[in-house]
């Protein structure tokens, strides 16, 4: 039975409900290592409540509120998620063909890295040769590459070896 102040009458208080997650830190989500740290907007947040609840409890509260860590199968789902299997095979099927489409000379200064959202990212060797695709070559390659890719292709992107990032 209850009494008008909210509290059991067994004496035993009713379990609290767990805090929810609301400090993540989700600014610098990219960083990893070193890196990660809050941002200015986070630090503030977080300091602000620290200094509210006091040395005694901050830790406490603060473990309470972070949200779980994912687990590794979590994580390599999520990873999974964003290959699609029609392009990865596209793309594998691509790099076998590519010195047989556009020759010796353009294959051995570029190479497909990536296909994302119908865009392909072809590595050139140098800064130089990134010049040389994008003025004389892109149309050559791109009607090649329209023709062969029965609508899977709907751009073409040169980045310089070792500057793409996926």
């Amino acid at each position: 039975m209850s009494t008008s102040s909210g509290h059991d009458s067994s004496g035993q208080g009713a379990a609290r409900p767990p805090l929810p997650p609301c400090l993540p830190r989700e600014d610098y989500a990219h960083r990893y290592g070193e890196r990660r740290q809050p941002s200015p907007r986070e630090f503030w947040r977080e300091q602000t409540l620290a200094d509210w609840l006091g040395p005694e409890r901050k830790n406490e509260v603060f473990a309470a509120m972070r949200p779980e860590k994912a687990g590794m199968p979590a994580l390599v789902d999520q990873v999974l998620e964003r290959f699609v299997t029609g392009e990865v095979e596209f793309l594998e099927r691509l790099r076998n063909s590519w010195k047989g489409l556009f020759g010796a000379a353009v294959a051995a200064h570029s190479s497909p890295v990536d296909l994302k959202d119908g865009v392909l990212y072809v590595e050139v060797s140098s800064a130089s040769w990134l010049y040389a695709f994008e003025r004389e070559e892109k149309s050559r390659i791109r009607a090649v590459l329209l023709q062969h890719s029965k609508g899977s292709i709907n751009d073409l992107r040169f980045v310089q070896r070792g500057r793409f990032s996926r």
